[in-house]
């Protein structure tokens, strides 16, 4: 996955933080793709899947966070980048049929927003 270093003080401050896919970006080389593939393993775009949901951010299209900190994804975001998973990734595609009633739901316990600057401190 790509990695938002210090996303928790960016967060806390509502600013973008940055997106780095140094690491991600590994198994994208010729070599090592050729080497994975040629073993049979199956390599999956996670920075290209992350972006398509979210314009490569750490809150979602529609404002819920998907991270939990720099490099791991909240339960929000597990759950629209297994949907782009399904739908996108040739492997997956395959049980995507199975799954076409399972649509990503907006609820409050998966859903975070963050607190914008100006309410944090404030209790209503």
């Amino acid at each position: 996955m790509p990695t938002f270093y210090q996303f928790a003080a960016h967060l806390e401050r509502g600013q973008p933080a940055r997106i780095d896919f140094r690491i991600s970006a590994l198994s994208q080389r010729d070599g090592i793709s050729r080497i994975l593939n040629d073993s049979g393993i199956h390599i999956v775009d996670t920075g290209r899947i992350f972006c398509s949901i979210n314009d490569c951010g750490y809150v979602s299209k529609d404002g819920c966070v998907l991270m939990t900190d720099d490099s791991h994804l909240s339960l929000w975001g597990a759950k629209l980048f297994g949907r782009a998973l399904l739908d996108t990734d040739p492997l997956f595609s395959q049980w995507a049929g199975a799954t076409a009633a399972v649509h990503v739901s907006r609820d409050l316990t998966t859903c975070h927003k963050p607190v914008p600057v100006s309410d944090r401190g404030h209790v209503s």
